[in-house]
């Protein structure tokens, strides 16, 4: 960019740059179109526009260190959870409590490569269901590897 800016960081929705040039006081854009233009601009208006470009920074420090870390949703804490939590699919998959025992989902993969779902239940605890989920998860994965 010719002349001398402000440097700082800007705003993505900031459409000009203002530069100052041999004296001269230059806003620089691109149209709808792609086209750039520089128009010479007055003090008073460099002013300003330097004034909205120093408001700008200073909501963009304050969204930097105080509201993005106070915001909790579901989507954020997702994206910087060490461990990812399981998906809902995931745990209804793993084991169902019914008819007072436990049971979970099983995958098995058939010989012309179709995937047969059936239940395996009577267990007596979660964790027995959860631990035969998973016997029966790295078989299926096994198998598909064998296929493949």
């Amino acid at each position: 960019m010719e002349g001398n800016r402000p440097k700082r960081r800007k705003d993505k929705y900031n459409p000009y740059t203002i530069f100052e040039k041999d004296g001269q006081y230059y806003v620089s854009f691109i149209d709808g179109q792609g086209v750039l233009h520089k128009l010479e601009i007055s003090k008073v208006l460099y002013d300003t526009f330097d004034s909205f470009e120093l408001s700008d920074l200073v909501y963009l420090n304050v969204v930097d260190r105080h509201i993005e870390q106070s915001e909790v949703w579901e989507a954020t804490l997702n994206v910087r959870a060490v461990e990812k939590p399981e998906g809902i699919e995931e745990v209804v998959l793993k084991k169902i409590f019914e008819n007072y025992s436990w049971y979970h989902r099983t995958k098995e993969l058939t010989d012309d490569m179709t995937v047969k779902y059936s239940k395996k239940g009577g267990f007596q605890t979660p964790e027995e269901a959860e631990e035969s989920y998973w016997e029966y998860e790295n078989r299926f994965r096994d198998k598909q590897r064998e296929k493949a």
